[in-house]
């Protein structure tokens, strides 16, 4: 079953864990696709590229959905949680459009689990306010990189070590190797990966 716990502050908000099924159920109720995510500022992209990707996790790795996926965010007029029901006044997906869809297209599994947070801000208007806020700062991000995904890799752990235990030379200076992609220097002649 689904699980919730509310938090408080200017904005109560839900966070807790849905079933996949359930989301896919929502999705496919007849006009449902479309109110689900007047807000969010994309439509499902279709089953190519990361949707392809969340789809094959919902269908042969169900039990690890959860830790590999965002999750969706939602906000919401008001809301009502008794017990582990939740009951929901203007609901509207601002972020996860592209996971909701994809487990709609995948195979029906209970194992998929999601991690939902639902956001009560009392009114509807997107223009200017909260709601914008919202949708704004949970769909910008700052662009991944493909070389990113390699700064964690052994041999530039053993790069950035070995640059760190040469010091300083006469021809060049203190020369830092820096793997990861940051905002501050370090402290001589920078080379990145």
């Amino acid at each position: 079953s689904d699980v919730f716990f509310e938090t408080g502050g200017p904005y109560p908000s839900i966070v807790g864990i849905l079933k996949g099924n359930s989301l896919r159920n929502e999705y496919k109720k007849r006009g449902r696709r479309e109110s689900l995510f007047a807000w969010n500022i994309r439509n499902y992209l279709g089953d190519r590229g990361i949707n392809q990707q969340i789809r094959r996790t919902a269908e042969t790795e169900p039990d690890k959905f959860f830790y590999l996926n965002n999750g969706i965010t939602a906000v919401c007029k008001d809301y009502v949680l008794e017990g582990n029901t939740l009951k929901i006044q203007k609901f509207q997906i601002i972020n996860g459009a592209q996971t909701v869809a994809s487990i709609a297209k995948a195979h029906e599994d209970a194992a998929v689990e999601v991690l939902f947070r639902l956001i009560k801000t009392r009114n509807v208007s997107t223009e200017s306010g909260i709601n914008r806020q919202i949708i704004e700062a949970n769909n910008t991000q700052n662009a991944i990189k493909l070389s990113d995904f390699r700064s964690n890799d052994p041999i530039q752990r053993w790069l950035e070590k070995s640059f760190e235990s040469l010091g300083a030379n006469e021809l060049v200076g203190k020369i830092v190797y820096q793997p990861k992609r940051t905002g501050r220097r370090g402290a001589g002649r920078v080379v990145k990966l």
